[in-house]
């Protein structure tokens, strides 16, 4: 059987926001990139991110561009 596409991630707790993302990316980082590689995609899901902005700040402050 394949792995299954995408990879989907989710909060451990419920109403986590960008911020909690952010820091998430920080301190995996290099989990993401590998686990990206290997399934082909990373789903993040459940998390509140309400705006476009909020997603790019995750996106800078990891360093993912």
């Amino acid at each position: 059987m394949g792995k299954p596409f995408p990879l989907v991630l989710e909060p451990a707790v419920e109403g986590a926001n960008f911020v909690q993302l952010q820091e998430y990316f920080l301190t995996h980082n290099e989990l993401i990139r590998k686990a990206a590689s290997e399934y082909g995609a990373v789903l993040f899901s459940g998390f509140e991110i309400k705006t476009g902005e909020e997603w790019a700040s995750v996106l800078y402050k990891s360093g993912i561009k």
